[in-house]
């Protein structure tokens, strides 16, 4: 909807969308968010994170000072949004010569935590069938 509200703004380009399509839109987003506000990608990692934390622990995992991944998920959010959007601020942030933070181990993480995404996607359509 932020694209179609900026879109209808246009002034010089002829790619305003036409009214009907407009409201169709405007329509079906009132459907989807059932007058919710928008969760921000931000603040849905927290929450997985928080989730995943839970999870580990009731299979038996436990850590000491708690799971810091809600803290993880923030740090590689933002360091590596800030890289694909070319912001020279991440520079300024721990990491190696070639890039902010650890690639490495941090890229590890994103894939186990979408690997325990998929698992659980997986058993609950096993179940749903």
């Amino acid at each position: 909807m932020r694209a179609y509200s900026a879109f209808e703004q246009f002034k010089q380009l002829n790619l305003v969308p036409p009214a009907d399509i407009m409201a169709a839109q405007r329509e079906r987003n009132n459907v989807v968010q059932c007058g919710a506000g928008a969760i921000r990608e931000e603040k849905t990692l927290v929450a997985m994170a928080t989730v995943i934390g839970e999870m580990l622990t009731a299979n038996g995992y436990e850590s000491p000072e708690g799971w810091p991944l809600a803290e993880l998920m923030t740090w590689i959010f933002h360091v590596y949004s800030g890289v694909a959007h070319g912001f020279g601020w991440p520079r300024l942030v721990p990491g190696t010569d070639s890039m902010p933070g650890l690639f490495v181990p941090e890229f590890y993480m994103v894939t186990c935590v979408a690997q325990i995404a998929f698992d659980v996607t997986l058993r609950r359509t096993i179940v749903a069938m």
